[in-house]
């Protein structure tokens, strides 16, 4: 069998996101289908409480403007997401509200 060989390193975003609203909202959130959406894989349930959830997964990129369009479906719900690409340094927050994004970035 011949060696494989890499065309190139694949950089993966981790993100944290987590869900703010109200105990039915986020269980409506939870049953759709936002990891496909967000393309969302590896995804970890962290945290729930009453008006609360945390997952943790990977993407390909920051999924800052999936999550964007996602939100217009749920427009109860906060949705904070920090993400780290660390192959590029980049570091980024992002807040999202029925499409409204207010995102923060840094790159060392």
């Amino acid at each position: 069998m011949p060696p494989v060989e890499w065309k190139g390193v694949m950089s993966w975003c981790h993100s944290r996101l987590t869900v703010w609203g109200t105990k039915g909202e986020i269980k409506r959130f939870e049953r759709s289908r936002w990891k496909e959406k967000l393309g969302a894989k590896y995804v970890e349930w962290l945290e729930t409480s009453h008006h609360r959830v945390v997952h943790q997964f990977e993407t390909d990129t920051p999924p800052v403007q999936k999550l964007a369009a996602l939100s217009h479906r749920f427009p109860k719900l906060t949705f904070i997401l920090v993400y780290e690409m660390e192959d590029e340094m980049q570091h980024g927050l992002a807040k999202v509200k029925r499409g409204v994004v207010d995102q923060y970035q840094t790159t060392r």
